[in-house]
């Protein structure tokens, strides 16, 4: 695995907000881990990425910086 950061566009993670990084995992080109919890859910338009992790984090991040940082 491979670790990445993004940049938090936003969040309902009082630890992590707006403007802040957060640390990842991506394994072959997907991201598995975010903030130190498992991904479960990965939706994207064309301009943003929603990141749903265990416990109900919900994290947004543009996708060019998705695609950017899970591309490497």
């Amino acid at each position: 695995m491979l670790p990445i950061e993004l940049l938090v566009v936003d969040s309902n993670s009082a630890q992590f907000p707006p403007g802040s990084q957060v640390l990842g995992y991506v394994n072959n080109g997907v991201l598995v881990e975010l903030a130190g919890y498992e991904v479960e859910r990965i939706t994207a338009s064309t301009t943003s990425v929603l990141v749903a992790t265990a416990l109900g984090y919900h994290f947004t991040f543009t996708l060019v910086d998705y695609q950017h940082a899970t591309s490497t």
